[in-house]
């Protein structure tokens, strides 16, 4: 930065009372210079730089709430023994007949309940383990099988997308 010095002969005779203070201050009056004052003018108050930190801010802060989000939901002890668990096409079809296709049709394509063709692609595993065992969108009822046939469901599920 710099500045912009003047030198004002300043005499306490002529002046009277303000003459005489302004004699007292120093001589020297210190202005910023007229590169420094232009540059201050035409700066934007809310610049390209504070509005792209504000966005950076904002996605951390949303990303590091979905991480905790989805770190909670895996810290639950039944989706953990779910994920862990191996399941089997064949039984987990035989409990989607049993419980689901009244709703969701024989072969998953609809009738009350929603298609549920390519579901996989659309929620991930936890996201069906949820909605399975909660009931969130009425009218299915909250349905919680053991964490084996849950895993057998889930497996029926994913391979749904695969046909």
């Amino acid at each position: 930065m710099s500045y912009i010095i003047l030198h004002l002969p300043i005499s306490s005779r002529s002046g009277g009372i303000l003459g005489q203070k302004v004699a007292k201050c120093k001589e020297k009056l210190t202005f910023p210079s007229a590169a420094f004052v232009n540059s201050q003018l035409f700066k934007p108050k809310f610049g390209l730089y504070r509005f792209l930190m504000v966005i950076i801010v904002v996605l951390f802060l949303i990303s590091t709430y979905l991480i905790t989000f989805h770190l909670a939901k895996m810290s639950d002890p039944y989706i953990k023994e779910v994920l862990s668990r191996q399941g089997n096409v064949s039984r987990g079809y035989e409990i989607f007949q049993i419980n689901c296709a009244a709703c969701h049709g024989q072969f998953a394509d609809g009738i009350v309940g929603p298609s549920l063709e390519d579901v996989s692609r659309r929620k991930s595993r936890i996201s069906l383990i949820e909605q399975v065992i909660s009931g969130k969108t009425p009218p299915m009822p909250k349905f919680q099988p053991d964490s084996q046939a849950m895993a057998d469901l889930l497996v029926y599920l994913e391979n749904l997308s695969k046909n």
